[in-house]
């Protein structure tokens, strides 16, 4: 035989051998891997003996003549001893139609067909399993830690009643995993219960299934959710990871997982035997009760000293106590009232024989006053306050008041604290099952909680491993709160759990509480500790329940929750016990206060609302009006604001210049999603209007964070616009949730591509530790660039014909680089001018003189320049012959005054040798014979 030809169940039990044997054992913790400490079933005895409950068996595929086979294994983790216990032998040439029998039939072997199911036994067509406690990891887990060198990392561990991810709030930088690997052979789902308690968007559980990421949540608030996951037939893997970030811890910082169930594991081909107390007829899909009435054999008859529980056991009555009987009054009548005590209902499960009813008394009316809201009959009954009136908690006056003009009455307060004995207040109903949905054996005495005059209780007498539950349904007309007082007198292991439209809110458990059983007294409420309970609800319609949780066996007063004190504030019924003002926003209609519609406002104490003034808006009712972003604007009564998303024109910072861009082109590269490596999440932007982005979130920028949390930030719904001197355009996305923004600031480059916007700044780092959610992106693209105008271009001026001048317009070197030329300059604008006409020969009488002009000129200029080298030379000559002619002057002056000097000294003149005074007259000579021409002269 083929080992493609078995099925998958086969490798499920082969690869169940190859994980277990690397595992080690150990004698003293029963541990199945030393290295993480998993706990073993104390209960297994690995030396026990193979009995047919350990034996488990699959069909391979069909073969070509649409036969089959039955092939036997061992149910993993097959530790018992099979030395004396084989197998049995394969079964073959089954016919294939055996796999479907249906509900209600099994396989015969022997005849090889299907058979209906005996008397006694039934096959409901399950095929899962279920794990609702946590005593030993099931073989099918493995749980491991992906963390950096030297780092720290606690596994996954078990509680009694859920896993939880370990111990990791002082260790960061990990993934915790628990994976849990199953074969389905038919369509089937896996279900499991959640809550996580850790730092908001950076720490939290992820759960896959075959790599493919199904939610991520950082907190659930401290609620238990459940969740449901669908599976095809074949090979599955799914994986919870708690993950943490590098820094920071919140919360408790773990994640819980309880109440798993897989279905789809198999088909059920064998009948299953009817639990005692049960019992079922031929070709049964389930098993029926047994009862007093029951005459078929597997029910047994209970005698007189017993009482039956729902699924027919017997047990032994209980002693009646002070807590089964209730005390009841009556009207007022001359202002007494009778007092009689009456048995709690259902009863037989305790001997009335023995406890003794109390007689009947009587006493005065009570003077005490109806609570707030009420006001008392004249039947001595308390009744809700009409609409519009009111009557205070405490003291004012005994009839309720009608409200001031322009005030309303506030929150309904709707209090049960009286109970009809004979059933349960409208809108509440009960119920009572076993604790192991599996199991047949209902060991409910009666079904479920029970009306006792000032009190509800969870009912008495149940046996073991049974949840009685009790619902309430209202709706929520405002947004207020439900209280009420809890009690319980149980064992250890029993608890009431308090669940708000399927989400836990809280347990409270049993501790020890034997010595309150014991205490007397027909007051309940004294003999178990009281705690008072408030919780918060939204608008709407709710289901609240409370589930008293019982494993204990029947005990005397010792084996029930109680709840008194019921109240429901902000719902549809009940009274008022005030009035207050009308807040802003919104206006009084009938003494109630109602939000504004959108587009309108209010001051408080209005009785109508008015429109918005221009350029502000009110999106949401009763939100008031908000003022529009820079550069947008409204009309009166407006819900949004404006702007020409295909024409935007911004006025330039200390410049008289405007710029226009066209966002719609923007808008088209901007349908996301932007991602960014080192910010969790992507993001979405819309400019040009506002629209579902994440999680159907309607606003202009939003961020989706899906690593850690899939949820959804709004980042802004409120649109800005503004421009620095450079020309950039800014665009602020404001009002968004939690206090968020972002900008995205557009500038121009007419040569890049359409790329996408840059993180340039995250601001993610606080004084407080929180991350925050103000985003600033920068996208350097052509599409940023604004549409070129009028004013960005210079012009010149073409040929004047006939008149006329064209203007030819070119973008000015201040504007290159800065707009785009999608808009077009007018053509055939035209400037007027004066055009001058001449004959052939005036055109060439005026070249021909131009032409002697000029020559006339260059003759002229050549002479000008003769005359004046020659001038220059003579200037030159002259300025010599003046040098010479002061150097002589200078020479015969100093001789005469020689010559007189001695004359002056002896009275007779000197004698001159003749050649002295031959020189000078020489001198005298020669400076007369010069000969000047005076045409040379200057």
């Amino acid at each position: 035989m083929r080992s493609t030809d078995l099925d998958f169940n086969f490798f499920i039990f082969l690869g169940s051998l190859l994980f277990l044997l690397p595992l080690c054992l150990s004698s003293h913790g029963h541990c199945l891997d030393s290295t993480c400490g998993l706990p073993f079933d104390p209960h297994l005895d690995i030396n026990s003996r193979c009995t047919e409950n350990d034996i488990d068996y699959t069909y391979t595929a069909c073969n070509n003549d649409s036969t089959t086979t039955r092939m036997y294994f061992w149910k993993p983790p097959a530790l018992c001893d099979s030395r004396n216990f084989s197998l049995p032998q394969p079964v073959s040439d089954l016919p294939c139609e055996l796999l479907n029998c249906g509900k209600g039939n099994y396989v015969s072997l022997t005849k090889k067909r299907c058979e209906p199911c005996k008397a006694g036994t039934f096959n409901d067509g399950y095929s899962g399993i279920r794990w609702e406690s946590w005593q030993m990891w099931p073989f099918q887990f493995v749980t491991y830690c992906a963390h950096l060198p030297g780092a720290n990392c606690s596994p996954w561990k078990i509680t009694e009643e859920s896993i939880s991810s370990g111990d990791n709030y002082d260790n960061h930088y990990l993934n915790n995993y628990l994976s849990f690997s199953l074969v389905l052979v038919t369509p089937g789902t896996l279900s499991f219960s959640y809550k996580v308690s850790a730092q908001w968007g950076s720490d939290g559980l992820l759960f896959t299934s075959n790599g493919v990421l199904f939610f991520g949540t950082s907190d659930t608030h401290g609620l238990w959710v459940d969740y449901t996951v669908d599976l095809s037939p074949g090979f599955h893997r799914v994986e919870w990871s708690y993950t943490k970030d590098k820094s920071i811890s919140g919360g408790a910082d773990k994640a819980w997982i309880r109440r798993l169930e897989v279905t789809g594991l198999k088909r059920p081909h064998d009948c299953k035997v009817c639990p005692d107390g049960t019992y079922s007829l031929d070709g049964a899909t389930s098993c029926l009760p047994c009862s007093s009435s029951s005459d078929n054999p597997r029910c047994q008859k209970c005698t007189s000293e017993q009482y039956s529980l729902l699924g027919g056991t017997c047990l032994p009555l209980l002693p009646c106590e002070e807590t089964d009987y209730v005390e009841v009054k009556s009207e007022c009548l001359n202002n007494q009232r009778q007092i009689s005590y009456v048995w709690i209902q259902p009863q037989g499960y305790c001997d009335q024989s023995s406890k003794q009813l109390p007689s009947p008394r009587t006493e005065p009316c009570d003077p005490e006053q109806c609570p707030g809201g009420y006001r008392r009959t004249g039947e001595g009954e308390c009744e809700e306050c009409p609409e519009g009136k009111y009557r205070p908690s405490e003291g004012g006056p005994p009839d309720c008041v009608t409200c001031p003009v322009g005030q309303a009455t506030n929150l309904k307060h709707y209090l049960l604290p009286h109970f009809n004995l004979l059933h349960l207040p409208e809108r509440f109903s009960t119920g009572c099952r076993p604790l192991d949905l599996q199991s047949l054996a209902n060991n409910c005495f009666s079904q479920g909680w029970r009306s006792a005059s000032t009190f509800l209780d969870s009912g008495s007498g149940h046996g073991s491993d049974v949840v009685s539950w009790l619902s309430y349904d209202f709706t929520m007309k405002l947004e207020g709160y439900i209280s009420f007082n809890t009690s319980m007198m149980c064992k250890e292991g029993d608890k009431l759990v308090f669940t708000v439209d399927g989400v836990e809110r809280f347990g409270e458990r049993c501790i020890n509480s034997a010595s309150h059983c014991s205490r007397k007294g027909h007051d309940v409420f004294s003999l178990g500790s009281v705690k008072q309970h408030q919780i918060t609800l939204s608008p709407g319609h709710h289901i609240v329940s409370w589930s008293f949780v019982k494993r204990s066996p029947p005990s005397p007063n010792c084996d029930r929750a109680m709840i008194s004190g019921l109240m429901v504030v902000g719902g549809e019924q009940g009274g008022s016990t005030g009035c207050f003002t009308c807040p802003p926003n919104t206006y009084d209609v009938e003494s109630e206060c109602a939000a504004c519609p959108s587009g309108t406002s209010s001051p408080a104490n209005s009785k109508e609302c008015t429109a918005c003034p221009p350029n502000t808006f009110s999106a949401q009712p009763g939100t008031g009006c908000s003022r529009c972003g820079l550069n947008t604007y409204s009309p009166r009564g407006s819900t949004t604001c404006f702007f020409s998303c295909s024409n935007l024109t911004l006025l330039l910072p200390s410049s008289n210049h405007y710029r226009t861009w066209n966002l719609s082109l923007i808008d088209q590269q901007l349908d996301g999603p932007l991602r960014y490596p080192d910010v969790d999440g992507e993001f979405y932007m819309s400019v040009c209007s506002k629209r579902p982005l994440c999680n159907e979130n309607v606003t202009h920028v939003c961020r989706l964070q899906k690593a850690i949390t899939q949820v959804s930030t709004d980042l802004g719904s409120l649109i800005s616009f503004n421009s620095n001197s450079a020309g950039d355009l800014l665009i602020d996305f404001s009002e968004g949730s939690l206090g968020c923004s972002a900008r995205l600031r557009l500038q121009c480059d007419v040569g890049s591509a359409h790329s996408k916007p840059i993180l340039v700044s995250s601001l993610n780092s606080t004084d407080d530790g929180d991350v925050s959610c103000n985003f600033e992106f920068k996208w350097l693209t052509q599409l940023a660039c604004s549409v070129c105008q009028l004013s960005d271009f210079n012009y010149t001026l073409g040929p004047c014909r006939r008149g006329k001048q064209e203007k030819i317009y070119y973008l000015s070197p201040e504007s290159v680089g800065k707009c785009i030329p999608r808009w077009t300059p007018p053509r055939h604008t035209f400037v007027h001018c004066m055009e001058v006409s001449f004959s052939k020969g005036e055109i060439t009488g005026i070249v021909t003189g131009t032409v002697v002009g000029v020559f006339l000129l260059v003759i002229s200029g050549v002479m000008s320049y003769v005359m004046y080298s020659k001038n220059r030379d003579l200037q030159a000559k002259y300025s010599v012959l003046v040098d010479q002619q002061s150097n002589d002057f200078e020479l015969h002056s100093k001789a005469d005054q020689f010559f007189d000097d001695e004359e002056d000294q002896s009275g007779v003149p000197p004698a001159h040798p003749d050649n002295t005074g031959d020189a000078k007259r020489s001198f005298v000579v020669n400076m007369e014979d010069v000969d000047f021409d005076e045409s040379q002269q200057l």
